[in-house]
């Protein structure tokens, strides 16, 4: 599971959000640099070869790999094209689902049935984590626990107001990824739970996932320690998704 315009020079006073994350018995801290409409995640999911930036402005993530100093960049163009390519794999005839499964699969891509949208009730408990307190929200399907996550505002983060609506920007795109290309976004790492967060008021500090043995929580945010570019680096190659152009 599972956080800069290209041109974007050194940006000063960063928020950093420390975050935790527990994926089937591996703990993995990470930290969210947030600043000038940019998030930027290094070494996400305990990766020092691969970081994420996104630029709320444009409404890009950029996926950045050190080791052949390359990018991979998605829009909502890029969302729709996946989808839709998943999608039409229904029509094939019958003879052909196989061929065309496994071609999909070559490239990361399953054409296996989505799952339907979970819905986010409000369980009326409060925790807290992190120092912060948070709404606890749950999404059952089939009478089964889906995930929970628990959902806080800016009085308790006290953000400065371009910061938390960056943050906001990033998970309602990461969700909007997750629930119209999520089994091509399992390929690149990001993993998060199908759900309507556009709706949701706040920003979750918490997700907990017993089917997946995932766990996420805020652990704290400070000021940033010095300045941080905030930018893929210089020389690197946009790389493509394959069968979707780019």
């Amino acid at each position: 599971m599972a956080l800069a315009v290209l041109l974007c020079s050194f940006c000063l006073e960063a928020a950093e959000v420390g975050f935790l994350i527990e994926d089937r018995g591996q703990s993995i801290g990470q930290t969210a640099l947030v600043n000038d409409r940019m998030i930027y995640v290094a070494g996400t999911g305990g990766d020092p070869s691969s970081d994420l930036l996104f630029d709320a402005s444009r409404q890009i993530l950029y996926l950045i790999e050190h080791d052949d100093r390359s990018y991979l960049q998605i829009d909502n163009q890029t969302i729709d094209e996946v989808a839709a390519l998943v999608d039409s794999v229904s029509g094939v005839v019958e003879s052909q689902q196989g061929v065309v499964s496994d071609l999909l699969s070559t490239f990361g891509i399953s054409n296996t049935p989505q799952e339907p949208i979970a819905e986010l009730r409000d369980s009326g408990r409060q925790l807290a984590i992190g120092g912060f307190s948070c709404q606890l929200h749950q999404a059952h399907r089939n009478d089964k626990l889906q995930f929970e996550i628990c959902v806080t505002d800016n009085q308790q983060l006290k953000l400065n107001q371009e910061d938390y609506s960056t943050l906001k920007e990033f998970l309602v795109f990461s969700n909007r990824m997750q629930n119209k290309a999520g089994k091509l976004l399992t390929t690149l790492g990001i993993i998060l739970p199908k759900m309507d967060l556009a709706s949701s008021k706040g920003l979750p500090i918490g997700l907990y996932s017993p089917g997946q043995g995932l766990k996420v929580r805020v652990t704290g945010i400070d000021s940033a320690s010095k300045s941080t570019q905030l930018t893929v680096p210089t020389g690197y190659i946009r790389s493509s998704i394959p069968l979707v152009s780019g």
